[in-house]
């Protein structure tokens, strides 16, 4: 017998088998399967699980249902958990470590989904590499929740670079749910990946007819293709009632809930209770269905078999209908209020067979309100649940819902404390007011002082400082003097106070007076305390030890802090010239942050590392920081701009991209963290050669420093930068006076890179070689490579204007080979222009060889002479695997090679002994 929806389908098939030829040959593929309501969708993914397993590929499959959508992850939990849960170490590789919230179902964290979707990813890696060829198949996807739609999408783009091959089964039109993901899977797959099952032919229903019906009449494929349009699933539902009847329902009036209903009228009054209970349950083992309907168990196993043979339910368990319209059309049958009363008896019963609460909390959500407390909580558990898996916005659905029960009035200011904390982490615009209300409800003080916490943070976030200020003073206001949550308090009020020029004078007195006396016992307002000092300037070598005192308890300083508490803490040792220790702690808080599966502290900390990076010079592992974190940033948080663009302006800059650090400065709004942001401004201006406009920027820029008494050169040398600009326009004593107390601060400082970039500045407006060559010794001291290679420059070009071309050749040919290794383009092109101008024949950067190698690839290259795969040195590095093996390409064209065999021996040769490209 032929399979339904199958016959007439050769085109659609052939489809398929190359989707499965292509995962079996690691191209990767994606093929959406869309149309109405019984086209035959369904069974086109059955046929597909078919030749898989002929062809010994592996298929992972999952159905999702109208219920599961209020699930988070639900659908990407039926897909995978199977796999997981038969290979438990797939979720301890790499980057899978992320995923585990997913399936942990009660993971801490309150941030987006992004970082669950990368570990998902690795994930995904990680099972092709242990099973090989992969097809994904996924029915109904119309149906899945908002995570698992993300992750779908994210699947769907990287299919190719995977490998795999994703089937998505979807429908389309008036009763078929679309959405933004899947309208973009539908484009990534174009018109050669859709499969768009039209009617049957008259041909085809003949055949099946021939097969179901004994003698049928000549006319019958005409009578049915008229009666049906071709839809496979009516075509079906009237040769069975033909069969029973033997053709007297071929009259009845078409109509899928009609039809459907047709096959239930002869089945019994507990075969369609038990249909009506597997509808509302959704798929699962027949005793749960059996206690909904109310059988016993020898009746619910007749019932089951009795739908069986009438294909209404699929054979085995758990029990799920043959084609989902069935339980629409079922449900479609009941009233408002007796659907909800059975979604409720649904969720009791699930409840009592100790199910989770979100799979509990989605029948709950769909039952009316009634005052019971036991709602209002386990919709509570479902959406913390929801929270740690990454799913704001399920939980702000969950608790919606639980506001609305009502729970009892002694925990209603707490719930909606929660909703407010699930708004803010949803990025919702109402999350503000959410706090107020819930402050207006809430009377316990612990509690108050948790909503004024929050309120403050989220207003910080958004950059609205002031205002988080004011919040964070209210909140610790209320306090009593001595309790420990007024630090915590404090610690909100200082970070937000930083930004703030009317509390400048206040902060600093109050940042002093914490500093003299006892140490903070709270590590986050330590942390505020040393950001703080750090930016003004004050015992630079007092904060090393602040810092590990910070990080002692734990690497993040304070986990609820979105990452602030140690981006604060490393940000400081940075600008203290600290930058190793800096890099180690914010590794560690990575690390933790990977664990959590929180993409807001993840943010903070990878643009906090991105600095780090190009303090040092190493602008290639900056680049991939700050490529991480634009895509994580999927809800578009301008404080995520406000944290990534200054550092992506600077990268930029180095790297000679102009017209890309103005769009990055463009995208980065004023005011967010920012202080001094037309430093950024002033630099790019500089770079282009318009020093009047970068003069004008620099000293806009220190306008808002000083007013906010942020004095330290290590962080933005605005003076510097202006006298340079200065000097340029031949405004040399404008020049002398900017420069004077930047360069006596960072004297009395003592820090190298400060001191380093002060000194090269004064040199170049004074005319001074002398200076210059002070600035080289003071920053070979420095782990600030980069500064280091522009003082060598600097020093070169000095030595060429004062006609030293002999002295001049050393400084330049070391500037450009520091600056090749770093990446530092337009460091690099100045230094062989230099040496060129000098008389010096400097060596090109070679085609072959090691030394022709970029960093990016030499990184690639040594994880690839580890034995490392192409998709885990992509998830090492944050690159793609295609991008992954471009470099590879480019590797083995340079080194004269073929294989990744060839690697080791010639990376563990010793580089060339001479540095120096001498004429």
């Amino acid at each position: 017998m032929c399979i339904v929806g199958l016959v007439g389908r050769e085109r659609e098939c052939e489809r398929l088998v190359d989707a499965v030829c292509a995962a079996a040959g690691g191209r990767g593929d994606l093929v959406v399967v869309e149309g109405p309501a019984g086209i035959g969708k369904t069974a086109l993914l059955r046929w597909l699980a078919d030749r898989c397993h002929r062809d010994g590929v592996c298929l992972v499959a999952a159905r999702a249902t109208e219920l599961g959508r209020e699930v988070s992850f639900g659908l990407v939990r039926r897909l995978l958990e199977p796999q997981v849960g038969a290979e438990p170490s797939l979720l301890e590789a790499g980057w899978a470590r992320r995923a585990r919230p997913v399936f942990a179902g009660d993971a801490p964290g309150d941030g987006v989904a992004a970082p669950l979707i990368e570990g998902l990813l690795a994930l995904v890696a990680e099972l092709m590499r242990r099973r090989g060829p992969v097809v994904f198949g996924v029915d109904d996807a119309q149906w899945a929740d908002p995570g698992s739609r993300l992750f779908l999408t994210e699947l769907a783009e990287r299919c190719p670079e995977l490998g795999c091959a994703l089937v998505l089964a979807v429908r389309r039109g008036p009763t078929g749910d679309d959405h933004p993901e899947l309208a973009r899977i539908g484009a990534l797959a174009g018109d050669g990946g859709i499969i768009a099952p039209g009617p049957l032919s008259a041909a085809a229903i003949a055949h099946l007819a021939g097969e179901r019906l004994a003698g049928a009449e000549p006319d019958l494929a005409q009578r049915l293709a008229a009666t049906t349009g071709g839809n496979p699933l009516l075509v079906t539902a009237l040769l069975e009632a033909a069969a029973q009847d033997d053709g007297a329902l071929l009259g009845v009036p078409v109509g899928v809930r009609r039809l459907v209903l047709s096959r239930l009228d002869a089945v019994g009054a507990e075969a369609r209770a038990l249909a009506l209970a597997v509808a509302i349950l959704g798929d699962g083992p027949l005793r749960r269905a059996a206690d909904l309907a109310g059988l016993e168990a020898a009746a619910a196993d007749v019932a089951a078999d009795t739908l069986i043979a009438r294909h209404v339910l699929a054979a085995g368990e758990p029990l799920h209908f043959a084609q989902p319209i069935v339980a629409e059309a079922l449900l479609q049958t009941l009233s408002p209020f007796d659907r909800s009363a059975r979604h409720r008896r649904a969720a009791e019963l699930l409840d009592a067979d100790g199910a989770a609460a979100e799979r509990v909390a989605a029948h709950l959500i769909r039952s009316r309100p009634a005052s019971d407390a036991w709602v209002a909580d386990t919709l509570r558990r479902a959406a913390r649940a929801a929270l740690g898996q990454g799913d704001p916005p399920a939980a702000v659905r969950l608790l919606e819902r639980a506001v609305n029960e009502p729970p009892p009035p002694e925990v209603r200011g707490e719930v909606l404390l929660e909703l407010a904390r699930a708004e803010a982490a949803a990025g919702s615009p109402a999350a503000i007011s959410a706090f107020e209300h819930a402050l207006e409800q809430v009377r316990d003080q612990q509690r108050r002082a948790d909503a004024w916490h929050g309120l403050s943070r989220l207003l910080y976030v958004r950059g609205e400082h002031r205002l988080a200020a004011t919040a964070a003073v209210t909140g610790r206001a209320e306090l009593a003097e001595g309790d420990p949550r007024r630090e915590r308090l404090l610690a909100d009020e200082l970070a937000a106070a930083l930004f703030v020029p009317e509390l400048a004078a206040e902060t600093v007195a109050r940042t002093d007076a914490l500093a003299r006396g006892p140490r903070p016992s709270d590590p986050a307002l330590l942390a505020h305390v040393i950001v703080h000092r750090s930016w003004r300037g004050i015992e630079p070598h007092q904060l090393v030890e602040l810092a590990e005192a910070a990080v002692a308890a734990d690497p993040l300083v304070d986990p609820e802090s979105g990452g602030f508490g140690l981006s604060f803490v490393a940000g400081a040792l940075n600008m203290v010239d600290e930058t190793p220790r800096a890099g180690e702690l914010l590794d560690a808080g990575l690390e933790r942050v990977a664990e959590r599966g929180d993409p807001l502290a993840e943010v903070s900390l990878r643009c906090c590392r991105a600095w780090t990076h190009i303090h040092r010079g190493d602008l290639a592992a900056a680049r991939r920081h700050l490529d991480a974190v634009r895509s994580l940033n999927r809800l578009g948080w301008s404080a995520v701009e406000g944290l990534c663009g200054p550092p992506l302006v600077r990268l930029l800059v180095e790297l000679g991209d102009l017209e890309g650090a103005r769009e990055a400065l463009a995208r980065t709004p004023p005011g967010v963290h920012n202080p001094g942001l037309a430093w950024f401004a002033g630099i790019i201006d500089a770079a282009a050669g318009d020093h009047a406009a970068a003069l004008a920027a620099f000293r806009r820029a220190g306008e808002e420093l000083e007013s906010l008494a942020l004095g330290n050169p290590g962080v933005l040398p605005w003076r510097s930068s202006a006298a340079v600009a200065a000097a340029q326009l031949g405004l040399r004593a404008e020049a002398q006076a900017l420069l004077a107390p930047e360069l006596r601060q960072a004297e009395a400082l003592g820090i190298p890179r400060a001191l380093g970039v002060a000194l090269r500045a004064a040199g170049f407006v004074a005319d001074d070689l002398a200076l210059v060559e002070r600035s080289v010794d003071v920053l070979e001291q420095s782990p600030a490579e980069l500064e280091l290679a522009r003082s060598l420059l600097w020093l070169g070009i000095g030595y060429r204007r004062a006609r030293r071309l002999r002295d001049a050749r050393a400084p330049l040919g070391r500037a450009l080979d520091l600056a090749r290794e770093l990446g530092a383009v337009t460091v690099a092109e100045r230094a062989l222009s230099e040496l060129r101008a000098v008389g010096a024949r400097p060596r090109r950067r070679p085609r072959t060889g090691l030394e022709a190698l970029t960093p990016s690839e030499r990184n690639v290259a040594e994880l690839a002479a580890t034995g490392r795969t192409t998709r885990q040195i992509a998830a090492a590095l944050f690159l793609t695997p295609k991008t992954v093996e471009t470099h590879l390409t480019r590797v083995f064209r340079k080194l004269q090679i073929t294989s990744r065999s060839e690697l080791a021996p010639l990376l563990a040769e010793p580089a060339d002994a001479e540095t120096v490209p001498l004429a």
